[in-house]
This record gives structure tokens, sequence and C-alpha cells, in this order.
């Protein structure tokens, strides 16, 4: 038996943290780029469990849904601790101390503890989404011209007024949730300011209208740029409607974007409904020069990443 500490991350943990495991989602990792702002937001605490006087462990939370909903974020354990349950140990820790009845939680679909029983009996799966994955250099881009101009970035009040709206809500949020930057919300106006918690990563358009009719036309889509180590920078682009018509417009205008923010290659997940046209997104994408490069695990190229699930449990 060891003994254990938890206790809230410093600005000051950082670069042990970082260190704690360096090969994470394959050089995709998003720590290092959301480390600020984990300490910094006031819905977040992020813990370190220390053994030894060393830090060997870390997780975020961040309290959403208007109180209602705790999620995890960023949990790594040191390789040196795995299969002595340091990892459940501080996941208890965080989830108790954050008060909060409900637990969210993303993963992947080749993550192998999605088809363990014990994780099936404990966790229900709301919904999915597929991804794709494209990997390339934004300043070999061609052909970023937009067929429209009707596109804007939605401001709060606006994004507000689409959540508080029966038919526009269900339209962009299925299963009544919208995940955004790999977070699941429900589909709240309290949730609104947390959409752009960290703004100088985030960039959010929109062409969304409702007719006389009341037919939901148009996208939301917010992209979520951040520097990694292999490749220098990813992004994750979400996709909320299923009207294609002003998808390359679109597209081009995150391409644009990222292509200002970035300075090498990048690894950009593009994430949609399960009903969306994938093949219309494949099109969209090889106009401006670019074909999918599917994400396999290094470490088990068995592995495919292909889907993003999303799981809640209720906390005791």
């Amino acid at each position: 038996m060891y003994s254990l500490s938890i206790r809230p991350a410093t600005p000051s943990d950082k670069d042990e943290v970082l260190g704690i495991h360096c090969n994470v989602y394959d050089g995709r990792d998003y720590l290092e780029a959301y480390y600020d702002d984990f300490i910094t937001c006031p819905l977040s605490t992020p813990y370190v469990a220390i053994l030894d006087n060393k830090i060997v462990g870390f997780i975020a939370t961040l309290v959403i849904d208007d109180g209602e909903t705790v999620i995890t974020r960023a949990a790594r354990i040191n390789p040196s601790m795995s299969g002595r349950g340091l990892y459940k140990t501080l996941k208890a820790y965080a989830l108790k101390s954050s008060n909060v009845k409900r637990h969210a939680f993303t993963k992947v679909d080749a993550n192998p503890e999605t088809s363990r029983e014990s994780f099936i009996s404990k966790n229900q799966l709301i919904t999915s989404r597929p991804f794709v994955r494209f990997v390339f250099d934004a300043r070999d881009l061609r052909s970023l011209e937009s067929e429209t101009e009707e596109i804007i970035v939605p401001t709060n009040e606006e994004l507000t007024a689409f959540l508080s709206n029966d038919v526009i809500r269900s339209y962009l949020c299925r299963k009544d949730r919208i995940v955004v930057d790999w977070v699941p919300y429900r589909p709240i106006p309290a949730n609104v300011p947390l959409f752009r918690w960290a703004p100088n990563r985030m960039k959010i358009f929109s062409d969304v209208s409702l007719s006389k009719e009341q037919t939901v036309k148009g996208l939301l889509t917010i992209c979520t740029t951040f520097a990694t180590k292999d490749p220098p920078f990813a992004s994750n682009l979400d996709i909320f409607g299923t009207d294609v018509s002003s998808l390359r417009s679109h597209v081009v205008y995150h391409l644009r974007h990222i292509r200002k923010e970035t300075e090498g290659a990048v690894s950009l997940l593009v994430l949609a409904e399960d009903d969306f046209d994938m093949g219309e997104l494949d099109k969209v994408f090889q106009s401006v020069g670019l074909k999918r490069n599917d994400w396999f695990d290094s470490s088990y190229p068995e592995r495919k990443y292909s889907i993003q699930y999303l799981y809640e449990n209720h906390l005791v």
C-alpha cells in the first residue's frame, strides 16, 4: 500500500504535470494549451495526485449545466503507477469534491474500456457522433474562396436565442445535447458563455435561420485550435445541423482562421451527427485539396478512432 495525497493543482505544478505522461493522444495532447484555463476558470478545478513528493496523476473537473453536471478532462497517470488503482482513486476524489450528482464524459470508440461489462453497467450511452481527420499544412491550402457572405459570428445573445427556440434547438442538438470541443453540454442558456470559455482558441460561425414555415436552414460550426506536440497544431471542428448547402463556406471560413493562427502541420478532427452527409463533407475538403487521413493508435495500429461517444452516470 502506498501513501497518496491529492490537492488542487497550482500554476507552479504545470511543468511537472506535463511530464506525467509524454505520449497522450499520439502527440495530440491538449493539456499544455488548456492547463492555464483549468486553473483560472471559476467552474473548473484541477487536481494532482502526489506520491513521495512527486506528482503522479492529474485530472480536471468542469461544472456545467447550471451546476447540474460535472465533467472530467485531461486525466493522466504516470505509467509507473499503472494497474494500482490511482486513476480510479483520483477520479472518485475529484467527482466527490464537485458536490454534483451527474457525471458526463466523452470517449472514442477505440477505447477498450467502453466494451467492458463493468463500464457498460455503470454508464449510460447518450449519443454518438462520427468524426474524420485531415492532416495538412494550412499554408498549402488552395481555393479558400467562400460561396456566400451570409455566415456570421453569432453573439452569445444569438446563441441563446437558438437554444431557447424549440425548433432550432431540436435541429442543432440531437438527443438534447451539444458537444463542443469534446465537452458535452445540455442546450441551455446558462452554458452559452462556456462555448467561448477559451475565446483565443475558438471560432464560431452560423447561418442558421428559421422560415415562416418553421423550417430550419444553415449550420452552426465551432472550431477550436490549439498547440500540440506532433503535429504542432490540432483543431476540433464541431458541426451542428444537417443542411449542407452552406457547408463549403463554413469549412472555408474555419480553414482561413486555422491558416491565420497556425504555422506548420495541423491535425483537424471534424465531428458531426450520425445522419450528416459525410460524403458531401469529403467533397468539400477535396475541393480545397484535402483527403481524409484516418487516425490509428500508434501503439495499437488495429485501433482506428472514428466515433465520439457521450456517456453519463449518476454519482452516489
